[in-house]
């Protein structure tokens, strides 16, 4: 027997054609549903969640930590005397073209003052006293004191009557100031 005849190609079966007018949303809308649930959830969980009380108020007002007479022999800058927007003014100053410069600063916050001295050299010092109190000064120890400015501790009270003096390591020579 023989084997049949080839038969001649006919046309192909064709497979079901997809319609390209609807795209496939499986995998895209799951993970849309997910992370809306995620957000969704994570609002919730945001209001639920007990407030402090202090939080739905305004800060409290930032306070000195010293006034006048307390202030005497404290540092400025820890006890909040010189913070930006709290008054503190030059009451007196000594800028010479060459060399240390000084000045007295007040603080109306703190009822307190102090010197302060910049462009100095190590041993030069700076100290400031007010009518009834002692002395307080302060000494440019190495190169570190003498990158910036560098302050007396304070004496309490106004700014009337103060005298601060600068004193050259190198010659003792004194410039002062008064208020």
């Amino acid at each position: 027997s023989e084997p049949p005849p080839p038969s001649e190609p006919g046309p192909r079966p064709s497979r079901p054609v997809r319609d390209r007018a609807r795209p496939r949303l499986r995998r895209p809308l799951l993970t849309t549903v997910l992370a809306g649930g995620l957000a969704l959830a994570a609002v919730l969980a945001a209001v639920s969640l007990p407030r402090d009380s202090a939080s739905d108020s305004r800060p409290e007002p930032l306070r000195p930590g010293c006034t006048g007479a307390e202030c005497t022999g404290r540092s400025s800058q820890p006890q909040a005397c010189a913070i930006a927007g709290s008054g503190t003014r030059t009451v007196a100053e000594r800028r010479p073209e060459r060399g240390p410069s000084m000045d007295i600063r007040y603080s109306p916050f703190c009822e307190a003052s102090w010197a302060r001295i910049w462009f100095g050299r190590v041993g030069d010092r700076v100290e400031i006293s007010a009518p009834g109190q002692g002395t307080r000064w302060t000494e440019i120890k190495d190169r570190f004191d003498a990158e910036g400015y560098l302050s007396t501790p304070m004496v309490g009270g106004g700014p009337e009557g103060l005298k601060a003096c600068l004193i050259l390591g190198d010659t003792a020579e004194r410039h002062c100031l008064t208020s």
